[in-house]
């Protein structure tokens, strides 16, 4: 009799297996899905679409880096600056995340916050020849915080001990 309990129990224990791999593999299946119909949409130019797939993606896994910074990439190509500028900062404020993509990310910021001065700087200096005051104290606050941006990372910079940037 303990032998048929056993046998019970060793059969119910191989099926809990089973269906537990069957549901880890169906899920991993539709996150393949997920940056398959990604990859898809963007292809054929329905980058709208491609972002809000690579959202589901990202929140299902938070750690894969990589369609992280796709989503910043695409972000940039249909133009929405602001949400490319928070992906890159929740990378370069994460612990996790792995030099190489912390890097990268650092690079992209950068241009960033290269482009945005550099527009900035222009204003100003269209609002200087047209001698506006009051514009001119507005674009200084601006460059102050875009100075105040890389300075928030230096100290991470300095944590991970890089080799180059």
């Amino acid at each position: 009799m303990r032998d048929d309990i056993k046998g019970m129990i060793t059969g119910a224990s191989l099926m809990l297996c089973l269906i537990l791999f069957f549901l880890v593999s169906c899920g991993e299946k539709r996150n393949n899905d997920l940056l398959a119909k990604a990859e898809a949409m963007e292809s054929i130019g329905e980058l709208d679409s491609s972002i809000v797939l690579l959202r589901t993606f990202i929140i299902k896994n938070p750690k894969h880096w990589d369609s992280r910074l796709n989503i910043a990439r695409l972000y940039h190509e249909v133009g929405d600056f602001d949400r490319e500028n928070i992906v890159y900062d929740r990378i370069m404020l994460s612990d996790e995340a792995p030099d190489s993509v912390f890097e990268d990310a650092w690079r992209h910021y950068t241009r960033l916050l290269s482009d945005e001065y550099k527009k900035t700087l222009k204003q100003v200096d269209s609002a200087i020849k047209m001698r506006n005051l009051e514009t001119i104290d507005q674009f200084s606050t601006a460059l102050w915080k875009i100075v105040g941006s890389f300075k928030k990372y230096l100290v991470d910079i300095d944590s991970r001990d890089l080799p180059y940037l």
